[in-house]
């Protein structure tokens, strides 16, 4: 069985940057929509497949917020 390493397709700025996007969309839906864990969960991986999937509609309403 062949292993994938992942984590060489990355650099550690690029890490840093995906584990900060998930901890502030954690904290997002602990603190302030108040969601249990399960939902925090799906939450996390609905926003990060939308970054994962370089998905359209993520980055047309990320453009409407501004810099």
């Amino acid at each position: 069985m062949r292993t994938m390493n992942v984590i060489a397709n990355f650099e550690m700025i690029d890490i840093d940057i995906l584990v900060e996007y998930n901890l502030y969309n954690i904290i997002f839906a602990k603190e302030k929509l108040k969601l249990d864990d399960e939902k925090t969960t799906l939450l996390t991986n609905m926003l990060y497949s939308l970054v994962g999937n370089n998905s359209s509609v993520h980055w047309l309403k990320t453009d409407k917020l501004g810099p």
